[in-house]
């Protein structure tokens, strides 16, 4: 057989190809003669290469103007006397700029005087203090539920026109409408506002009170509660109670808010989910009872134009400025952490959400139900907007489908990260490989809706981190909590899991879980991002005391791990050529199941994705062992010989 000789003369400027791309087809310097993955600091973190990454710092504190915004003081004036005085009986909420919530009851007072006045903006009544930020208003229209009867305690809620719109600022701005029916969720977070009476003998408050209550749950509630004619039905599904030690709604707060306040990434918004109606005293041991407004939203929308979705709401630009800083303890995530890469499929659409985390120069970590999912897997990660195809997939011998449990695979990419990128933004993160876990806090990987500039805008997800408490020392699961969070851990928590939470209750819907995502956080002065563990749980919330956020941790499996980056199974294991390169001197039997090849060589088992599109050149991307390959009856060698010259190289191949 005659030698054919190919040359080809590649003629790049170098410098411009390793400043252009993330990743690149050729290993880079060093590549194969990497022995550990414990050099991961001092490899990928070095001086000149932390200095060009951008590095974005979580938190931050900002001061709002006033703390209820949407507080209405409703009153009547008492022309009798001179100058007028105005008494405010009643309470109420803005929900738009022209449009007051209020009780069906406040329509008229003792004497069947109907109010004539609102005052916004005001939180001392009996001072000049709040005079530069208060507005008053004359009152349009009262506007009843048709169902109410004056001699009955139902369909307490009724709507007030002002004689213009409200000028919206951070003193006065629309309450968002809350429409689940999910108060028992926040049992400890309602709070009610109002001027009322501080105590049952005492006389109207001329600064507006806050107080913290509990939700108490119908049946209890009902049970307690004295009945009369104007209760003749007792409690009715639109309305509820609450109930806490030394704290209740007053006289003259009828009307007022009951709320809920969620986290957004950055604002706490307020959210009306009840209507101050009536109670049993305002003592230790009474009660209040509310209209729930979420059974009125429709009511309210034939007559208001309001919006009732929760995170359109929250991200209203008329009047932002007025909600407070939140430390909603999320994040967007910029270009950090550096390490996560999305996963992808093979039209480019994301892959179930999954992300992972690139490791090092071409494997990514991530989970296993991340890399097999309903028969199909990724084909590519997407990493600062470049795609790079997923060649190979090693799922945990151990890993059985539907479970949680060795949750964990390693994708190998098809090109190399590029160390010698400028001002490089995709770094691997480095696998923490400590039993204990010193940090008290880490970050998950999280997503969701970008706040959109304008209303007609086209929202579309954005990656958000969120900052999660580890719920004991070191993260250890109770073993017990494991039934809460997943029937398929049968077995319960071991200490390859790792559980924490964060007990902000956050706007529904602006924040999931990343599944296969990273467990993070930086280390050594803030320079190197360590890999704690990996999302196996899906796309949970991101916030919410009752909510557990469970990963699985990296250190168990770090030798696993390593063996697949480094191929460093026991020396001079045939399993190693068997799978890699298809020797055939080698006696197996195979069996495929779900696209998972089942080798049995000595009584020992391993598991390796297959992956039907893999390319035919993927062979040589392997450790450069000496082998060879038959393809029918042409023995083919590969000799390449690289000449690098200034600015220039010449790739020579010689095929015998």
């Amino acid at each position: 057989m005659q030698p054919i000789v190919i040359a080809w003369a590649l003629l790049f400027i170098a410098d411009r190809v390793l400043s252009e791309n993330a990743f690149i087809d050729s290993a880079p310097e060093g590549y194969y003669s990497r022995k550990s993955l414990v050099d991961c600091p001092s490899r990928f973190y070095s001086e000149d290469v932390s200095s060009a990454l951008g590095f974005f710092i979580f938190g931050g504190r900002r001061a709002f103007l006033k703390e209820f915004p949407h507080m209405a003081a409703i009153g009547w004036t008492d022309k009798k006397v001179s100058p007028p005085v105005v008494q405010y009986k009643c309470g109420g909420s803005l929900i738009a700029p022209k449009y007051i919530l209020t009780a069906a009851h406040c329509k008229v007072d003792d004497d069947k005087i109907p109010p004539d006045t609102v005052r916004l903006g005001d939180t001392h009544l009996a001072s000049v203090e709040d005079d530069e930020t208060a507005q008053q208003f004359d009152i349009v229209s009262f506007t009843v539920h048709e169902k109410f009867k004056k001699n009955r305690k139902y369909y307490d809620i009724a709507l007030i026109e002002l004689d213009r719109e409200a000028m919206l600022n951070t003193a006065v701005c629309p309450i968002c409408l809350w429409p689940l029916d999910n108060l028992n969720e926040y049992s400890a977070s309602l709070r009610a506002i109002g001027f009322g009476f501080t105590s049952y003998t005492s006389g109207m408050s001329p600064t507006l009170q806050k107080v913290s209550l509990n939700y108490y749950d119908s049946e209890s509630c009902n049970n307690e509660l004295p009945r009369d004619a104007r209760l003749r039905y007792g409690l009715t599904s639109d309305q509820f109670c609450t109930k806490t030690p030394h704290k209740d709604a007053c006289l003259g707060d009828s009307g007022g808010p009951l709320q809920i306040d969620l986290s957004d990434v950055t604002r706490t918004i307020p959210y009306l989910t009840g209507v101050v109606s009536f109670g049993t005293g305002c003592w230790d041991g009474s009660f209040g009872v509310y209209t729930k407004v979420s059974s009125y939203i429709d009511w309210i929308r034939e007559r208001v134009n309001v919006t009732t979705d929760p995170i359109e709401c929250a991200r209203s630009t008329e009047c932002l400025p007025a909600r407070s800083f939140s430390d909603s303890r999320l994040s967007p995530q910029n270009n950090s952490p550096f390490f996560k890469v999305n996963l992808r499929k093979p039209d480019r659409s994301s892959f179930h959400q999954c992300t992972g985390a690139l490791i090092d120069y071409r494997h990514v970590i991530t989970s296993a139900t991340c890399a097999i999912r309903n028969n199909q897997q990724p084909s590519f990660i997407e990493a600062n907007k470049e795609l790079v195809e997923i060649v190979d997939i090693d799922v945990h011998p151990k890993y059985v489908a539907g479970k949680h449990y060795h949750n964990l695979a390693v994708l190998t990419l098809g090109k190399f990260y590029n160390p010698n990128k400028i001002y490089q933004i995709i770094a691997p993160g480095c696998i923490w490989r400590e039993e204990r876990i010193t940090d008290p806090i880490v970050f998950f990987s999280g997503y969701g809706p970008e706040v959109k500039n304008q209303p007609k805008d086209m929202a579309k997800n954005v990656s958000l981190k969120v900052l999660v408490a580890l719920v004991t020392e070191n993260g250890r699961c109770e073993a017990n909590d494991a039934w809460k969070v997943n029937s398929t851990l049968w077995t319960g928590f071991n200490s390859d899991f790792l559980c924490t939470y964060n007990p902000i209750d956050l706007v529904p819907g602006i924040c999931k879980l990343e599944p296969g995502g990273a467990v993070s956080n930086f280390r050594r002065d803030n320079i190197v991002p360590y890999v704690y563990a990996v999302n196996t749980m899906g796309e949970e919330v991101c916030g919410g005391a009752q909510n557990l956020f469970v990963a699985t941790r990296l250190a168990p499996f770090y030798d696993w791990i390593e063996s697949i980056i480094l191929r460093h199974l026991p020396e001079n294991d045939p399993i190693l050529t068997s799978i890699r390169f298809g020797e055939e001197d080698l006696e197996f039997n195979s069996s495929t199941t779900n696209d998972i090849q089942q080798i049995e060589y000595e009584n020992r088992i391993v598991y390796h994705q297959s992956l039907n599109n893999t390319p035919e050149t993927y062979e040589v991307y392997g450790p450069h062992s000496s082998h060879s390959q038959k393809l029918g009856n042409l023995d083919v060698f590969i000799f390449i010989f690289l000449l690098k010259l200034p600015h220039v190289s010449v790739l020579f191949i010689l095929l015998y």
